[in-house]
């Protein structure tokens, strides 16, 4: 099990998110990573169980998105071979690292379309937007705040977000959150 945390503001400087993101580092004690993203930051504290190589570290990146999930995608290796005859290529064996190419062709609708476990936080550099969803189970935790600025954050657990924000909340399943509002995926697939 992973752990995940994004801010979707800079309220913060770094240095002082690590605090609040340490607190969860028993979920993932095999290597971590804060990335700042124009906006904000996402962080990674990884527990290596596919793409056993650095190569499958997080957050990983295309061009200049990013995004950081816990999860496993049931279905990836289909969904993988569909993406690489569209022409990207990819450089580990991690079950995650499809999911930028795929919000690449189908942006947000592809929530819909994924078969598994997950929590993601994704960063979209050309509409500045930080999106988050969860599997329709709500197997794998994700909860959300707003700090005293206004700053929406993601983690996966509540506990990184204590102090931090003023009221925490489960991420609901089944949803992405971009532009403030939450969006109940499977309504949303085929949509422009």
């Amino acid at each position: 099990m992973c752990a995940i945390m994004g801010f979707s503001k800079k309220t913060l400087p770094k240095e002082a998110i690590g605090a609040y993101f340490d607190r969860t580092l028993s979920r993932g004690p095999d290597m971590s990573r804060i990335i700042e993203t124009p906006s904000g930051y996402l962080c990674f504290h990884r527990l290596a169980i596919m793409g056993l190589t650095e190569a499958g570290m997080q957050p990983f990146q295309l061009g200049d998105d990013f995004v950081v999930c816990n999860g496993e995608i049931y279905s990836f290796r289909a969904i993988k071979r569909q993406l690489e005859e569209k022409g990207y290529s990819f450089h580990s064996g991690s079950d995650c690292e499809l999911l930028l190419p795929l919000y690449r062709e189908y942006g947000v609708n592809m929530f819909g379309m994924l078969k598994g476990e997950f929590a993601v936080i994704l960063f979209d550099r050309a509409s500045g937007a930080f999106i988050a969803a969860r599997d329709s189970a709500g197997s794998r935790p994700l909860y959300y705040g707003q700090d005293d600025a206004g700053n929406t954050v993601f983690a996966s657990e509540a506990e990184s977000l204590m102090g931090l924000c003023r009221r925490v909340l489960p991420f609901p399943p089944g949803c992405y959150y971009r532009d403030g509002r939450f969006v109940r995926y499977n309504d949303s697939v085929g949509a422009a």
